[in-house]
């Protein structure tokens, strides 16, 4: 699982139809004022991590802090950087990822699946 989820996620852009689906999001999904999805989300109770960036002028570093506050369990991390940490900063941003979603999946579904 693990080495699936390692390497350069600038690829992305290689598949038809990431730009669409990028700039759908930029029109369609709203960037900041997420109480309503951050209180649904921490009811669940289901495993939240975020990465965010404290120079993100995109999804501002506010967002994280509300996040905290409306999901009290979520792992927050928070890199002096912009928007698009996971492909700009993925050295950083991935093993980051991988220390959460691997023990979250092992827990969840059993060693086999990290």
């Amino acid at each position: 699982f693990a080495a699936r989820l390692a390497g350069d996620l600038t690829k992305q852009f290689d598949y038809p139809g990431y730009g669409f689906a990028l700039l759908s999001t930029l029109r369609n999904l709203p960037m900041a004022n997420q109480d309503e999805v951050f209180r649904r989300l921490g009811a669940t109770g289901v495993p939240v991590s975020a990465v965010f960036g404290t120079q993100d002028t995109t999804v501002l570093i506010a967002s994280a802090d509300r996040l905290r506050q409306l999901v009290p369990a979520a792992r927050i991390v928070s890199l002096n950087a912009g928007h698009g940490l996971n492909y700009r900063h993925y050295t950083v941003v991935t093993p980051i990822l991988l220390s959460w979603f691997v023990p979250v999946l092992t827990a969840q579904r059993g060693p086999e699946t990290a």
